[in-house]
């Protein structure tokens, strides 16, 4: 059989179909391989109906308060959540299908947060975990927004209900490091403290300074000012007794200031 001139045209067409679908498939796959999500699951362990209970049958997310970090300090805790079988939409209780992690707000500034579930979706029935990581330097208690999508069942498939905000179930403590502070920070004012730890009151003394008004003033680890005191010095006698009998026991910081000269003095108050 010979091949006419019409014969090759149609074969060259088809071939050159054949080679634009092959290239266009070939390159749908490449975009479809580079653009699709790419879920990181945070290296966390949920915990499980002993160590999470829920006694309620309404889902469950502990512990309520996560353990303090330190500023300065690598953070890396976790924390679980049960999502409800049951959600209430306008009065009507419906089933639950799953949940989706938002956002976690509030969060400390340089603690990031990432779950154990692709695209952070919780279903029903099954224990799940909050990896929150990374390194604050900002002192403070910090409520924990958890924001969730909502899905009900409807007949096996999920659909979207509502976006909700739990800000009531968890929240993270920042702290200074009571073993990095050091036992005295000064600018050329010395003072002497005794006894330390103290059980109700402790006395301080306080060199070479003249007839001036020296002012204390003690915070708690978190940088709140728990109370302040002022003393008319003179250059006989400077010792001072300050009553701390209010306070909890724990760990505080005192700070004394003379003019423009101040000295900070960690004190432990002791049980009774």
């Amino acid at each position: 059989m010979k091949l006419t001139l019409k014969m090759l045209y149609l074969i060259t067409i088809h071939q050159t179909n054949f080679d634009m679908k092959l290239n266009i498939t070939i390159t749908a796959l490449i975009l479809s391989i580079l653009f699709t999500p790419i879920f990181v699951k945070a290296q966390c362990t949920p915990g499980n109906s002993t160590t999470c209970p829920d006694l309620e049958n309404n889902g469950e997310v502990c512990p309520a308060i996560l353990p303090d970090g330190i500023t300065g300090m690598d953070y890396n805790e976790e924390f679980t959540i049960l999502a409800p079988p049951e959600y209430d939409l306008m009065g009507t209780v419906i089933q639950l299908h799953h949940i989706k992690i938002v956002d976690v707000n509030n969060l400390p500034p340089g603690i990031s947060w990432q779950t154990n579930a692709a695209d952070s979706v919780f279903n029903v029935g099954t224990y799940y975990c909050v990896l929150l990581s990374g390194e604050s330097n900002q002192v403070g208690n910090y409520p924990l927004d958890i924001v969730v999508d909502v899905y009900i069942d409807f007949f096996g498939l999920p659909v979207f209900a509502a976006q909700i905000v739990d800000s009531t179930s968890i929240s993270l403590n920042i702290t200074w490091d009571p073993n990095g502070i050091e036992p005295q920070i000064t600018n050329d004012l010395a003072i002497n403290l005794w006894p330390n730890p103290f059980v109700n009151d402790f006395t301080f003394e306080i060199a070479g300074v003249g007839n001036e008004i020296v002012r204390t003033e003690i915070y708690s680890l978190l940088g709140n000012k728990l109370m302040s005191n002022d003393f008319n010095t003179n250059a006989i006698d400077n010792k001072y007794k300050i009553d701390c009998s209010e306070l909890p026991a724990g760990t505080y910081l005192i700070k004394v200031i003379s003019d423009n000269k101040h000295v900070s003095r960690l004190i432990r108050k002791a049980s009774n």
